[in-house]
């Protein structure tokens, strides 16, 4: 709707100082005399072809109303085909959408493009935010992909950004709801130029996520595919089957605003190491910044201290000391697989399977890697069940290895060994490679039974035909010929060095000049088992002869048969170990456990985030405490050690932040939420949303609050004296019934749990048209409902869009102002002006009237009750109006006052009803001296004394050429809060109380 005839004759004209605001009305009737008209005309003729080549593309591609999915256009930028539609699944979001396309959208897109709903620019910031709605016949709705280009023209010297896509004639999938642009592309009567709000409470994506986008203050809803609200979700929110997640290596840390359960993240993986027949489990978990730590739980389980199950917690201030411990952390590679046996006949298990190349069936090499330059390396293996099952005799597998450093070709044997045991229940034992770490300085005894019972150096090839080649270790590991065994007995006198085996590991010390630092690859290969009393450890003989484990013997066997024994050997893990704090810094709350053969499935606590708040005596965000409040954590997010590039503290507008958080804890706002790998303007997001505001950014961060405004005055009053271009635009959306809101319950143990919550006034029972949206940050039910019913009231209360454009002057208010508006469109019997002259009683010296400098009407007219003959009455609709006038006094009050007229006229005089006080005010800070707050040049609007104008607030100011800003408000709707129409005690003057209402300020007589 035209914003009337002065608007409306306005938009038919070529405007160089507002090109984009005036972008979608007609062609320009001016091409000649226009600077800017050569875009107007290709803006202009690409929207009558892209319309025509969209209707073509719908019949290629029709389907059924009943089957409408999410329909995609994007065609490439200068090609001359026709644009790919696709035909998507309801419930994506915009994110997701890109990410499924990625194969036809080009490679910068994620950097360069843009997304559009029915025309509209989705921010880059809410693509994971914004699900598009499937189409239907009734709401058409498409998502067009755009791809920006960057030039330069005279549009006011501005630069200005051109988006090329197919789908330029958009509006005719979506039926020109969003911008008018239909009817320019047909030769239509324009509609006027939308807005992003009206388009997309239209219907074009859900209405969470067009709040999102449009509304005065966002709903807090959690970003789309974040399972926070998912007690199945693999995130620190809630343990997965596979217990708390991990922290990729340069990945961020969560943190908790407020109070929550928390999973805190693993920092790396946990070290599995042995000691005796032990597994002992080390883990470290952390949380972003300073937090209270309570109510810690493994297992869901309160956590009580034991001797198998130990704790350490710091709360991560900087002079913590630090975790002592864990002092190291680990890499695990390498898949777990069974090292491959002998391959032999099942009815003769000392027979090779194939017999005519029996080499095919002897083990192989099985190869892991290890990490970066790591001080260990722990190969773990597993025999689930060692020995003879008819006898209890030893029995023994042998193992080669070998590795080599990445990057190079030669593969340097390691000292064979054999592990020995006769057990039935699980056994394990490890390879350890240790780099540059000191070597025990007694040789521990080798065991004789159970455990690496037996290492070699060198082993002679086999005698027997096939004859093999002797396995010869590397030469660091030999102090001289000879003595080429360990076993027990030879501790002294073995010529093997760097090598000492225990009951549950084989180590090996390394240092970094023989075997340099970096990535290796570790192959192991195993033998066929064989009895321990049967084999010589002085000679390397089996059964009298030397024997190759590995190979076999002329006929196609091994030497001792494969049945009736347990030997499977497994290789579970291969961990590399640095031996260092995994957090080398502070400033991380960690939780450090170490258990003893306890399988750990989860790790929570309560966690609360430290955050400094507002102290009274410093008068600043300096005192450290834990709080709900959302306030101090939006500080903390700009100011923060957490933010890598901290906003400085004078460019924070303290005043409204101090504003703000006493607002909060008198209505009760809190915030509750862990920050997962969120960024900077999604966490202020959510943040700001639970306390119903919005973050805003100009000369000073800050937020706009929404709160009941009925209480205070209007800051300045706009109308076509001091502002043009009017219009609004008014969304009808096709709203949800209501919302199936998911949230975390802190009294159900923050699990997820739903509430529905449909629409005040809906009285349709239980089936009606649900939208499901998760809300982050809100863990009461009572505040969800709150919440969730505000928000389904703003799509309401607040589907109107009024825009105009407005000189310097403009600056007096901000986003979020309550600012008043007057226009013919907007209320009848209305009219505009400035003071021409201030008329004073020279004995009162009291203000009786004002002159204008242009007529207004001025009604008088007695209500219905005084009207003698209500034949005579020209107008019903006047009857029991008066009017009244609201004055910008000098010093930027606004004040309104009855005026005095015994009939109804248009004039340019105006008489007050009661007589007001000639006040001053100083003049400016450049001249103080006073002058009169009521004098020749104020603005003057006219209308009905019960609604002179209209209250509204500033959502969106866009400064444009010439000191011009084109400015965007929505409804105060002050019937958004319980009290919204009491009244304010403004101040007193003259024996006069000063009070306003909605509507605005009046004198009570």
């Amino acid at each position: 709707m035209g914003g009337g005839r002065r608007a409306r004759s306005a938009a038919l004209r070529c405007r160089r100082d507002a090109p984009q605001a005036f972008a979608r009305t007609r062609p320009c009737r001016h091409p000649h005399r226009c600077p800017s008209c050569a875009a107007h005309r290709e803006g202009h003729t690409i929207r009558r072809r892209a319309a025509l080549a969209l209707l073509h593309l719908l019949q290629d591609h029709w389907i059924s109303a009943a089957q409408m999915p999410v329909v995609c256009v994007w065609a490439t930028p200068f090609s001359a085909k026709k644009p790919d539609v696709l035909f998507l699944r309801e419930g994506l979001s915009v994110s997701e959408i890109v990410s499924d396309l990625s194969a036809r959208l080009p490679s910068q897109f994620v950097d360069r493009g843009q997304i559009r709903i029915n025309g509209e620019l989705v921010p880059k910031a809410l693509w994971r935010s914004v699900r598009p709605k499937a189409t239907s016949a009734e709401r058409p709705i498409a998502v067009t992909f755009h791809i920006a280009y960057e030039s330069r023209g005279d549009g006011g010297g501005a630069k200005q950004i051109i988006g090329l896509v197919a789908a330029l004639a958009l509006t005719v999938v979506t039926g020109g709801i969003a911008s008018g642009a239909l009817g320019a592309a047909f030769g239509i009567a324009s509609l006027g130029a939308g807005t992003i709000g009206a388009s997309l409470l239209a219907g074009a994506v859900g209405l969470a996520g067009s709040l999102a986008i449009s509304a005065l203050t966002s709903a807090p809803v959690t970003k789309a595919g974040d399972t926070s609200a998912d007690s199945n979700g693999d995130d620190n929110r809630s343990a997965s089957a596979s217990g708390n997640s991990a922290a990729e290596p340069g990945g961020s840390i969560d943190r908790v605003i407020g109070t929550t359960k928390v999973y805190p993240k693993l920092v790396g993986q946990p070290v599995i190491s042995i000691e005796n027949r032990d597994d002992i489990v080390e883990a470290v978990f952390a949380l972003n910044g300073p937090h209270k730590i309570e109510d810690l739980r493994i297992d869901e389980a309160p956590f009580e201290a034991n001797s198998d199950i130990q704790i350490q917690y710091r709360e991560g201030w900087q002079d913590d000391q630090p975790i002592d411990l864990v002092n190291r952390y680990g890499r695990q590679t390498g898949a777990q697989f069974e090292l491959s046996a002998h391959t032999v006949d099942p009815e003769d298990m000392a027979q090779l399977l194939n017999r005519v190349n029996p080499s095919e069936n002897v083990p192989k090499w099985h190869g892991v890697p290890t990490r970066r330059s790591p001080d260990e390396v722990w190969c773990r293996f597993s025999l689930p069940a060692m020995g003879y099952r008819t006898t209890e005799d030893q029995l023994v597998i042998p193992i080669r290895t070998r590795i080599r450093l990445r990057g190079t070709t030669q593969w340097r044997n390691l000292p064979e060994f054999h592990i020995s045991a006769q057990s039935i229940s699980p056994f394990k034992n490890e390879l350890q490679l240790k780099w540059d770490m000191a070597e025990p300085t007694d040789v521990p005894t080798v065991p004789s039974k159970n455990g690496v019972y037996f290492v070699a150096k060198y082993t002679p090839g086999q005698t027997a035909v096939p004859v093999t080649s002797a396995n010869q270790a590397d030469s660091y590991f030999s102090a001289g010929s000879g003595n080429d065994y360990l076993y027990r007995g030879t501790e002294s006198t073995s010529n093997i060095r760097h090598v000492f085996a225990y009951d549950n590991r084989i180590v090996m010390h390394l240092t970094s000049a023989a075997f340099p630092r970096g990535i290796y690859d570790i192959q192991m290969k195993r033998g066929f088992s064989y009895k321990a009393g049967d084999f010589s450890k002085s000679s390397y003989q089996f059964k009298s002869a030397v024997t190759d484990f590995f190979w076999f013997t002329d006929n196609g066997t091994i030497a001792e048969s494969r049945e009736n024994k347990g030997e499977q050997i497994v290789h579970q893990f291969t961990t590399s170990v640095y031996n260092a704090p995994i957090l080398p810094t502070p400033g991380f709350a960690t939780i450090a456990i170490r258990a003893r053969n306890a399988q750990i499935n989860n790790v929570s606590c309560l966690a609360s985030g430290y955050v400094r708040d507002y102290d009274a005596v410093t008068g600043k965000f300096s005192k450290w405490v834990t709080t709900s409040n959302p306030a101090p954590h939006f500080v903390d997010v700009h100011i923060g050690r957490q933010n890598v590039d901290p906003l400085p503290q004078d460019l924070l507008d303290l005043e409204e932040m101090i504003e703000w958080r006493q607002r909060c804890i008198d209505a009760g706002y809190t915030c509750n939420e862990i920050i997962v790998d969120q960024s900077i303007d999604d966490v202020r997001a959510l943040i700001a949303s639970c306390g119903y505001a919005k973050p805003y950014q100009s000369d000073l961060w800050s937020v706009v609050q929404d709160y009941d405004r009925s209480q205070e005055p209007v800051v300045q009053v706009f109308s076509p004296r001091n502002a043009r271009g009017f219009s609004f635009n008014k969304a009808f959306p096709k709203l949800p019934d209501g919302f199936r809101v998911n949230f975390r319950d802190k009294t159900a143990d923050y699990n997820t749990e739903e509430v529905v919550v449909f629409r005040d006034g809906y009285d349709g029972g239980e089936d009606g048209k649900l939208e499901g949206v998760s809300y982050g940050g809100l863990d009461e039910e009572a505040k969800v409902i709150t919440r969730a019913r505000f928000d389904l009231a703003q799509a309401e209360k607040r589907a109107t869009f009024y825009s105009w454009e407005a000189p310097a002057e403009a600056i007096v208010c901000r986003r979020g102002s309550l600012v008043a508006i007057e226009h013919d469109t907007l209320a009848r019997h209305t009219g505009r002006a400035r003071i021409k002259e201030v008329l004073i009683d020279p004995d009162t010296h009291l203000i009786t009237g004002i002159r204008l400098d242009s007529v207004a009407p001025i009604l008088n007219t007695p209500d219905m009750h005084a009207v003698a003959d209500m034949h005579a009455v020209v107008d019903m609709h006047t009857v029991g109006l008066r009017t009244a006038v609201a004055i910008r006094r000098s010093n930027g009050w606004i004040t309104t006052h009855l005026t005095s007229s015994s009939s109804d006229e248009e004039t340019d005089l105006v008489i007050f009803a009661s007589p007001l006080a000639d006040l001053y005010a100083p003049g400016s800070v450049f001249d103080p001296t006073e002058i009169p707050e009521i004098m020749a040049g104020c603005l003057v609007v006219v209308g009905d004394h019960d609604r002179v104008y209209k209250r509204v607030i500033v959502s969106e100011m866009q400064p444009s050429t010439d000191i011009i800003y084109k400015m965007v408000a929505v409804d105060e709707a002050p019937e958004l809060w319980a009290d919204g129409l009491s009244k304010y005690v403004l101040q007193e003057s003259g024996g006069k109380v000063l009070q306003e209402t909605s509507s605005g300020i009046f004198w009570e007589p």
